[in-house]
């Protein structure tokens, strides 16, 4: 192994590098050798060369001597492959011979069968060409015989007769034969013969259909159904009935832009001398006036296809067994008429919002009169509906209510325009109610002038929608009024005067409750008119539901009806704190009689009183009713009479008057000891404010059940006790009692064993009366059954009889 080392150091020395590099050049490595070496000679470089190939060549042997099984099994392989490459080589040629027995076996048979093919294929179409020159040239013949009676017909003066027509529709159909001949074969037009007849045959086409279109025009302009019938039927036969009818529709298209176009020039004022109000104010009705012969226009146009839509739905193709109305629609749901009426309403809307912004004459026009302009739009939707409503037959515009929202879609930008200023018109007067931006009047009590000034300003703005018939401007309006009422309970909310003062009823009337009472009334005569105004709506709007008619007017009402309940509580929290003062006041001068209860027994009540024993709580309350009459409920009567503030202060006067009574009833049967003289008295005192109560405040007779019940104590104060028993057994008058004030009032007749609720309770007479006001009849009466029941279980005797009275009220109620 030391050579194949020896071999490898020598090849790697610094001094073999050349011999390593691919461009070793012999001739250049001698030369340079030679001269470079001073210490080496010839002979020296020349055995150290010898030594180095001597080290490579045993290296070279030792490597082969190794490999060497690794060399005969690669010799081995290649003779094998080279065995398999002889064999394949044979393979190849007995292939090769295969092929050329098959190419000499094959290959001119299928030439031949390509020629006879060819052959074939040309005779084919020959026989085809010939078969449809056959059929071609058959058709021209019975179409020179049809076009033959055709014209016989038109020279016997019977052009445009049904007669005629048909004998059309024949021709009609004969040409569309001859069309789909030449298109199954488009080689027809190159044959002589054919190409002879091809100008005529255009003729008759032209021919036919020049008939039909004077036809069709005929019966559009007469509404003759059999001539648009027949019409139609040439045009389906002639293959062009689709193509016909879009020409149709774009015609009426076209008439109506054009309508359209009229209408907003027509009246233009070319003077540049007028001014623009000028131009506008001559301007208005004739603007107007142009639009409503555009809508008859325009109705006309919707009226003339859904003519033609009504014919071509009642005519059929007898291959398919469809209607030509279906044949020319897109979609089962869509019309031609619909199609026209969107059209229609864009056309609007393209030509309507340039002008807004391009004519301020226009734009000034119909915002101002867009009620009027929506009445016309609506009439159109009404007669266009009605004109085609009949039984069998598809309306124009199916849904009467959506065609309406299409068509006033389309000007919707007028509508805002008109709604924003009918809005700041309303708004602007309730600022004038209000005080405006005047300084002098900030916060100061809107007047009846200005309070009447708008209310005529929402009337005017309702009143002038309603009056132009416009279904959908009405409501919207409507709207506008409940947010300009809004606005009025806003701006009386904010001048409502508020604090202790308004409450201080002991004196005279303070300028800020008389501002209170004003701005009520003020208010009041708001409500009262636009109340009235609201019922005439809704009965307006309910005979418009019960004819059918769908209306979106019932939610403009019933925002104004929640606007004027807003306003119509502004109102009574202005005056609320008064009322409730006055029946503080008056009720703590009728608690007062408890403190003077044993007094009642010493006054009695058949003139022989104790002059020690006089009443105090009596004449103070005398003294007081009439003052809440002189100093407050005389001021409303002052302020305004219209029927509505009547009838607020009216209830509320009411109200004050039941709760006197209930007040009074209540405390006086909770007054204990009374004897008959005691109970005389005291029904005498009940007398007395009960007429005063009748002449300051307001009459009993309407009151219902607080004053029979008010009456009928007062009588049951005077009856003795069995008598009382009487009249409960046999429902009399002591059954009209509430039965919470006459169980109270029997533990006076009773012993003083037994302990009244009031006792029982531990409360004072204040206290209790607050705790009845908190509680139901039901626990009161309870209560009082409790506290008899304590007396019975300590007893041994039976009840005393205004226990057993009690007990039957209490058992009946509960």
């Amino acid at each position: 192994m030391a050579p194949p080392a020896m071999g490898e150091r020598w090849i790697d020395r610094s001094d073999c590098g050349p011999f390593r590099e691919e461009s070793f050049d012999v001739t250049g490595y001698v030369s340079t050798s030679l001269q470079g070496s001073k210490s080496k000679t010839a002979s020296q470089e020349v055995k150290s060369l010898s030594e180095g190939l001597q080290a490579v060549e045993s290296s070279l042997r030792a490597e082969i001597a190794d490999r060497l099984g690794d060399l005969v099994q690669q010799v081995d392989c290649v003779e094998t492959t080279g065995s398999i490459i002889t064999k394949v080589k044979e393979d190849v040629k007995t292939v090769q011979d295969v092929m050329h027995h098959l190419r000499v076996n094959v290959q001119e048979p299928q030439r031949e069968l390509k020629a006879l093919t060819k052959k074939l294929r040309a005779v084919l179409s020959s026989l085809r060409l010939v078969k449809h020159v056959a059929q071609h040239l058959k058709l021209m013949r019975k179409l020179k015989e049809q076009m033959h009676t055709v014209d016989e017909k038109s020279n016997q003066g019977a052009a445009l007769s049904d007669t005629f027509l048909t004998e059309l529709t024949k021709a009609a159909k004969i040409l569309k034969e001859i069309r789909e001949t030449e298109a199954e074969e488009a080689r027809l037009q190159q044959v002589e013969i054919v190409q002879k007849h091809s100008v005529w045959l255009n003729e008759q086409w032209k021919t036919v259909s020049s008939n039909a279109r004077g036809a069709l025009k005929v019966g559009i302009e007469t509404l003759s159904y059999g001539e648009m019938g027949l019409a139609f039927q040439v045009y389906f036969n002639l293959g062009e009935l689709k193509q016909v009818i879009d020409e149709q529709t774009s015609l009426l298209v076209a008439r109506i832009g054009a309508a359209l176009e009229a209408a907003l020039t027509k009246n233009a004022v070319s003077k540049s001398s007028l001014s623009v109000d000028t131009r506008v104010a001559g301007k208005e009705n004739a603007l107007i006036k142009s639009f409503e012969e555009f809508a008859d226009k325009a109705c006309q146009s919707m009226l003339t296809l859904w003519h033609i839509q009504r014919v071509l739905s009642t005519k059929f193709d007898p291959v398919s067994n469809s209607s030509f109305l279906s044949g020319i629609v897109e979609r089962k749901d869509e019309t031609l008429t619909r199609q026209l009426w969107h059209s229609l309403c864009g056309s609007i809307a393209t030509r309507l919002n340039t002008a807004f912004y391009k004519s301020i004459t226009i734009k000034t026009v119909l915002v101002g009169h867009f009620p009027e302009l929506a009445s016309v739009l609506e009439n159109l939707v009404h007669k266009v509906q009605s004109e085609t409503t009949v039984k069998g037959a598809l309306p124009a515009l199916g849904n009467r209510s959506e065609a309406t929202q299409v068509i006033l879609k389309s000007v919707d930008i007028y509508q805002s325009a008109f709604l924003s200023a009918s809005l700041n018109r309303m708004i602007e007067s309730v600022n004038v109610l209000f005080g405006g931006t005047s300084a002098s009047r900030q916060g100061s009590l809107p007047t009846t002038s200005d309070a009447r000034k708008s209310i005529a300003c929402f009337f005017n703005e309702i009143q002038r929608c309603s009056a132009c018939g416009g279904d959908s401007v009405a409501p919207a309006t409507v709207s506008n009024v409940a947010k300009a009422v809004r606005l009025m309970a806003e701006r009386a909310e904010a001048l409502k005067a508020p604090g202790l003062d308004v409450k201080n009823v002991s004196g005279a009337c303070t300028p800020l409750q008389s501002k209170n009472i004003g701005l009520c009334c003020r208010i009041q005569e708001v409500h009262q008119s636009l109340s009235l105004l609201c019922v005439k709506l809704q009965e307006n709007y309910y005979w418009l539901q019960q004819s059918g008619e769908s209306s979106s007017s019932a939610s403009g009402v019933s925002t104004l009806s929640a606007a004027l309940e807003t306003l119509q509580q502004v109102s009574s929290d202005a005056i609320s704190p008064i009322f409730q003062s006055m029946l503080e006041m008056l009720d703590e001068s009728i608690a007062n009689m408890h403190q003077e209860s044993s007094s009642f027994n010493k006054r009695g009540g058949d003139g022989s009183s104790d002059k020690s024993a006089y009443s105090v709580y009596l004449p103070d309350l005398l003294m007081k009713i009439p003052h809440c009459r002189s100093e407050y409920l005389s001021r409303f009567k002052a302020e305004g009479l219209v029927k509505s503030t009547a009838n607020l202060v009216n209830t509320m006067i009411e109200k004050l008057a039941v709760k006197l009574l209930d007040s009074l009833a209540k405390h006086a049967s909770l007054v204990r000891p009374l004897d008959r003289s005691g109970r005389k008295c005291l029904a005498s005192d009940l007398r007395q404010i009960q007429r005063a109560i009748e002449t300051n405040i307001c009459p009993l007779q309407g009151l219902g059940r607080s004053h029979t019940s008010f009456a009928a104590f007062v009588t049951v104060l005077e009856m003795e006790t069995e008598e009382v028993q009487t009249s409960v057994d046999a429902g009399g008058t002591a059954s009209d009692v509430d039965p919470v004030v006459l169980v109270h009032h029997t533990f006076c007749r009773s012993p003083d064993q037994v302990q009244s609720p009031l006792e029982a309770s531990g409360l004072t007479q204040s206290k209790y009366s607050i705790w009845m006001e908190q509680h139901s009849p039901a626990d009161i009466l309870k209560g009082a059954k409790d506290a008899i029941e304590a007396y019975k279980g300590g007893a041994t005797q039976d009840l005393p009889l205004p226990c057993a009275v009690a007990m039957k009220v209490i058992s009946k109620h509960l």
